[in-house]
């Protein structure tokens, strides 16, 4: 019984991280209507931002955090002027080809830049866990799943509970009328994009530093 509940556990941890590339991946559909293939790229841009700079700059664990958090504020904006912005009068097929196509780019740009050895970070904390019967707690997998929980109960409040979520929700429905309506489309367009990006970093943090890019 201890093996099954291990690997729950372990699911759990690792299911977590997509859960919240897939968080990111919802929130661009829900205001842009289009599917964002990058949207894991995005969890690996985050990841190796941290590893630079916390294994090759020396830098403090949290200085890197929010090196890495910040980083992906700007990477999120310039994704959006970049990827989407020029193609936003399209249907949707080329604005898909052009995030498949900046998918290829960020993974073969990191290949390039790296190379394909793997990029270790060490864990957050110092204390590596502790035993709840048969299982195996480890402290790095324990943050992961309240993060996760936190910004999923995030995003549903985000959504059903605030003006800025109707906005974005008016602008994937019909960005016309959202205009017509004084929202600006652009802005709120924006804003997906960045905090896709923010959950997207996130996730990457919490692979590397919860040691599961290992």
């Amino acid at each position: 019984m201890g093996i099954p509940l291990q690997l729950l556990f372990t699911g759990l941890g690792l299911g977590s991280i997509y859960a919240l590339v897939a968080l990111g991946l919802v929130l661009i559909y829900r205001s842009t209507n289009v599917v964002n293939f990058a949207q894991g790229d995005f969890a690996m841009v985050g990841a190796f931002v941290m590893v630079l700079a916390v294994v090759n700059l020396h830098l403090p664990y949290w200085v890197g955090i929010l090196l890495a958090l910040g980083f992906m504020v700007v990477f999120g904006g310039l994704f959006n002027l970049a990827v989407y912005y020029p193609l936003r009068n399209r249907s949707f097929l080329p604005v898909i080809i052009s995030t498949i196509g900046a998918s290829i780019f960020l993974e073969n740009g990191v290949l390039a830049a790296y190379g394909p050895r793997p990029q270790n970070l060490p864990g957050v904390f110092a204390a590596p866990g502790f035993n709840l019967g048969p299982v195996y707690v480890d402290s790095q997998y324990l943050v992961i799943l309240v993060v996760t929980g936190l910004l999923v109960g995030l995003q549903y409040f985000l959504f059903e509970h605030t003006l800025l979520g109707k906005k974005m929700q008016a602008v994937s429905q019909d960005k016309e009328m959202a205009s017509l309506l004084g929202i600006p489309v652009a802005l709120m367009i924006m804003v997906t994009f960045i905090y896709s990006a923010l959950l997207g970093g996130v996730a990457g943090l919490a692979l590397v530093a919860g040691g599961l890019g290992k």
